[in-house]
């Protein structure tokens, strides 16, 4: 029985260190991250959810926001390099940013009222 237990014991401390390992960075090997301001100050208070958007490949859930006011939001994902859109969708409205070329570490400010993508 004591035996069992050590063995219990020595596998969920492996597991626990496999677990911390892999959330290292955000992401299994680290992440790549992107930062977005968006730029709204609409007059109609609503939710947006932004993403960003690839030529090929899974888009990235940037995050959520208020129409009322600017955000800083942060796109993570496995690889960010290539060129882009960001897509803000809330209320049944879908509005998709001119296309812009990005890379990790990058910051861009999307003005969202003149649909304009810019790097600070």
């Amino acid at each position: 029985m004591r035996g069992m237990m050590r063995w219990a014991s020595a596998m969920l401390a492996l597991l626990v260190m496999m677990g911390c390992a892999g959330n290292r960075g955000g992401g299994g090997g680290g992440s790549d991250t992107v930062r977005v301001v968006v730029q709204n100050d609409g007059t109609i208070p609503t939710q947006v959810r932004v993403y960003l958007v690839p030529v090929s490949g899974p888009e990235i859930v940037v995050g959520s926001m208020s129409t009322l006011g600017s955000e800083t939001l942060t796109a993570r994902a496995p690889q960010i390099q290539g060129r882009y859109v960001l897509r803000a969708e809330g209320n049944g409205a879908r509005l998709i940013s001119p296309p812009i070329q990005l890379r990790s570490g990058d910051t861009v400010v999307w003005n969202m009222r003149l649909n304009q993508v810019l790097r600070p």
